[in-house]
């Protein structure tokens, strides 16, 4: 078990590392906020066109930490919740489900 530990924890510092983390938090927290505020305003076609802009412009190639992989599947939720909710199971292993979890 300490074996997979330290290779989960490798895995995880290769990642972060590859990822201009403070950058990409930032990021991140702007986009919840901007969604947050169209889901308040009843705006779903700005609440998707965030999404896919954040995906594409923002995350393009880039590797996520798995909080950050967390929070963009609660983000998708709402506009793609079947394929947000099986990968969600995926990592869980159907122990836990998105929809439970709480929004960010």
């Amino acid at each position: 078990l300490s074996s997979v530990k330290n290779l989960l924890i490798g895995i995880r510092e290769k990642y972060e590392n590859l990822v201009e983390k403070n950058d990409l938090e930032a990021k991140f927290a702007e986009l919840i906020t901007i969604v947050n505020d169209a889901v308040n305003n009843h705006d779903i076609n700005s609440y998707v066109a965030e999404v896919f802009n954040f995906y594409k412009h923002k995350i393009g190639t880039k590797f996520l930490s798995y909080k950050q992989g967390l929070i963009f599947l609660k983000i998708l939720y709402p506009i793609c919740p079947f394929i947000s909710e099986d990968i969600y199971k995926e990592i869980y292993k159907g122990k836990y489900l998105i929809s439970d979890d709480g929004w960010i």
